[in-house]
């Protein structure tokens, strides 16, 4: 009997210790938040920022980090998504940007660190406005798929540039809130 309890005790410890190292070295994997407590049909509450230059709607489970060093409520706003894993940020410009830049400056960043083991594709339009973009498909930090899109417009006056990120698992509950500020979203 002593035999058998010892070896069920050892057993335990190799499957415990089993585990560590995987969350010891993914700290994407513990800052996850779990997505099965969420309704997967939330009613549409909007919310609408409005400022001088820009204005646009957003689900109201998402959330404004208003606690970011870059907040700025006229030109740097990046919002949590619904399931926390996700965000959305919006830069504007009072003056005119180079967008075909800005999307590669961006593609090549993440490509070094973000997703590295990523594959993309270009697009050109991001709800009502034409300009450059760039979606990369792969492994957010080597761990959960994902995507992240990067969106670029300019104009005489006024540019923008959003940057959004959400995991595959997430996208039914998130992609909805994406597209509620993209298909809103006017510069004035």
């Amino acid at each position: 009997m002593m035999g058998s309890q010892m070896k069920l005790y050892l057993w335990n410890i190799a499957i415990l210790i089993s585990f560590l190292p995987f969350n010891l070295i993914s700290p994407v994997y513990a800052q996850r938040t779990s997505t099965k407590s969420l309704s997967e049909n939330p009613a549409a509450n909007e919310r609408q920022i409005k400022r001088e230059a820009f204005s646009f709607l957003y689900d109201s489970t998402w959330v404004l980090d208003k606690s970011d060093t870059e907040y700025n409520p006229d030109s740097f706003l990046s919002f949590d998504s619904r399931t926390k894993n996700g965000f959305i940020t919006i830069i504007i410009y009072d003056h005119p940007t180079d967008s075909k830049k800005n999307v590669n400056e961006q593609l090549a960043e993440h490509r070094a660190t973000t997703m590295k083991t990523s594959t993309y594709s270009r697009f050109s339009q991001w709800g009502k406005y034409k300009g450059s973009g760039v979606i990369l498909k792969g492994r957010i930090m080597d761990t959960y798929p994902g995507e992240i899109k990067v969106f670029s417009y300019s104009n005489s006056k006024v540019s923008f540039l959003v940057v959004s990120q959400i995991f595959d698992d997430d996208k039914k509950l998130d992609q909805p809130g994406l597209k509620v500020i993209e298909n809103s979203f006017q510069l004035k």
